[in-house]
């Protein structure tokens, strides 16, 4: 049994957030919806907006296909979908990001070693087992955000989203401003990336949200004010320069606390879920306590595509509309 997972065949939307809530990723394997009824039962989970990118899927673009193979009439492939990405979540471009991702298999090849896995870390089960004074300490943390990996205490490369793309790092601006640049399109579409632009978000409820903020640094919570409840960090290490506190003054412990956080839970795998993908296998995860890695590229060869949306949590089943991070 795997404490870090919980697999279901429900299509309760309700049973999905309280899943989402409590455990923090969800595997769902012979639910028997089609690719259509699938579209629909994401859209009436959460709130998801239209990507307007290369590699979006033509009749249900709140998909992003992420295939090894050329995806339009360019030749351009999928989005990340040849290499090996290291640790991330959604949450990259922006703070108020889509706060939940989902990852559907859709041409999955059989071959011995076709196709990656991906595999996930989930804080929600590794954060119950911290002692109430180290809860509350982190509690009281934020971290230090930044693109610059010669800030980063990882010091490490963190253009881990080049993967299928020439260019520059997406984080940056793209020399090439065209619609053509595939690099400008993903960071014309992190700068529209926001809740109010979500295609089913009702507008009615628009004075109850904060607006967005799209900045490539500034400070987040360690521990996130969950819109649904849910208990567990926000540590996507490639991008922290500092830990600090309420008063964003470095902490004398930092370092301590990385290295703690990236081995309990990134080199250690008890708290991790490594899922092998079959067809229509959907994994939906909380991108604000969990992050997820491929460990190795997809050979030529064969195609394997998957298709990733993120939502937002809808109005009626958040706690509070305030910033999470």
């Amino acid at each position: 049994m795997n404490n870090n997972v919980t697999f279901t065949t429900s299509t309760d939307r309700d049973e999905i957030v309280k899943l989402l809530k409590d455990v923090g990723i969800i595997v769902m394997r012979d639910h028997g919806m089609s690719l259509s009824q699938y579209n629909d039962f994401l859209l009436d989970v959460g709130y998801h907006q239209h990507p307007k990118v290369w590699c979006a899927h033509k009749e249900f673009p709140i998909f992003w296909r992420v295939n090894n193979q050329p995806v339009d009439d360019k030749g351009h492939e999928g989005l990340f979908g040849k290499h090996d990405i290291d640790w991330h979540s959604n949450i990259l471009y922006t703070q108020d990001s889509h706060e939940v991702v989902c990852i559907y298999g859709h041409k999955i090849p059989t071959g011995s070693g076709d196709c990656s896995p991906t595999t996930y870390s989930n804080t929600v089960p590794y954060f119950k087992t911290l002692s109430k004074n180290v809860q509350d300490r982190y509690k009281k943390l934020y971290t230090k955000w930044t693109y610059d990996e010669n800030k980063t205490m990882e010091n490490k490369d963190i253009n881990l989203h080049r993967a299928g793309l020439d260019g520059e790092a997406l984080a940056g601006e793209a020399e090439d401003t065209s619609d053509e640049n595939l690099n400008h399109q993903i960071n014309e579409n992190a700068k529209t990336q926001s809740i109010f632009n979500a295609v089913n978000f009702d507008p009615s409820n628009k004075h109850l949200f904060k607006k967005g903020r799209h900045q490539y640094e500034g400070y987040n919570r360690l521990v996130p004010n969950h819109p649904v409840g849910a208990e567990g960090l926000f540590f996507n290490y490639l991008n922290i320069e500092d830990i600090v506190d309420e008063n964003y003054e470095p902490v004398p412990d930092a370092r301590e606390i990385f290295e703690t956080l990236k081995q309990d839970l990134l080199i250690d795998d008890t708290y991790h879920y490594v899922h092998e993908w079959q067809e229509t296998d959907i994994v939906i995860a909380d991108q604000l306590t969990g992050v997820h890695r491929r460990d190795h590229g997809v050979p030529d060869s064969v195609e394997r595509e998957l298709l990733r949306a993120t939502f937002w949590y809808k109005t009626q089943d958040r706690i509070h509309y305030d910033y999470s991070l």
